[in-house]
């Protein structure tokens, strides 16, 4: 949260994008173990906002069955739900691999 208000920039997503990086580089983790630990804390935010492998993590992981230990987590797919309400399952952002990258 302190990286968050830090950041002076006006795009919401390139803020909490930005915090998650700072964070990371921090704390000497990775950006998707920081993105997957502010998911599992409540964190609902648009897929520009976390880094392109954890997008791609819990987008695969939610097509593996429940029962497997690599599924989606309740909270990931709480998020995916939030992501295909936000934009419609045909439309596409190209940009997102690229962004911010």
């Amino acid at each position: 949260m302190h990286e968050f208000q830090c950041q002076k920039l006006g795009d919401a997503n390139l803020r909490i994008y930005t915090a998650i990086e700072q964070t990371a580089g921090k704390t000497g983790s990775a950006p998707e173990v920081v993105a997957r630990a502010l998911v599992e804390s409540g964190l609902r935010a648009a897929r520009e906002s976390f880094p392109h492998k954890f997008v791609q993590t819990v987008e695969h992981s939610a097509e593996t069955p429940r029962w497997n230990v690599r599924s989606a987590t309740a909270q990931q797919r709480e998020l995916l739900s939030f992501w295909r309400v936000r934009v419609p399952a045909n439309v596409r952002d190209y940009r997102r691999v690229y962004r911010y990258h």
